[in-house]
């Protein structure tokens, strides 16, 4: 029973910790997936960045949350460098506090980032 009340604080502090890390990769790994369809979308139909961030819109899970998101393009709609063989940048940024149940910092040193932020390259078609 000494040993089962010595052990139990660290297990529990183990397994919310795994569970914390995994529900984070979910959201990151969601993230950088979006981010890449963004960028296709937007390498494939470079014209207005309304019609990315419908699109974007469209194909965010209810996981994630559209709203939650900042989403960034460039270059921006209309530049002269947003022509067929230059790049185009989709990037995502997220608030992961609404993720995180536990805190985000232990004794003053990071655990976990409070923000997720993605960036994905592709080439205008």
């Amino acid at each position: 029973l000494v040993e089962f009340a010595i052990i139990l604080p660290l297990m529990v502090v183990l397994v919310f910790t795994t569970i914390q890390y995994g529900l984070y990769m979910n959201a990151q790994t969601t993230l950088t997936h979006l981010s890449r369809e963004g960028a296709r979308y937007a390498a494939v139909h470079p014209a207005t960045n309304s019609a990315i961030l419908t699109y974007l819109q469209s194909i965010t899970p209810s996981t994630i949350g559209y709203s939650n998101m900042i989403v960034s393009i460039s270059p921006v709609q209309g530049s002269a460098t947003r022509v067929t063989g230059n790049p185009i940048y989709v990037k995502l940024t997220y608030d992961m506090k609404k993720k995180m149940f536990l805190p985000a910092n232990f004794l003053g040193v990071p655990i976990f980032n409070k923000t997720c932020m993605v960036k994905t390259t592709m080439v205008i078609e």
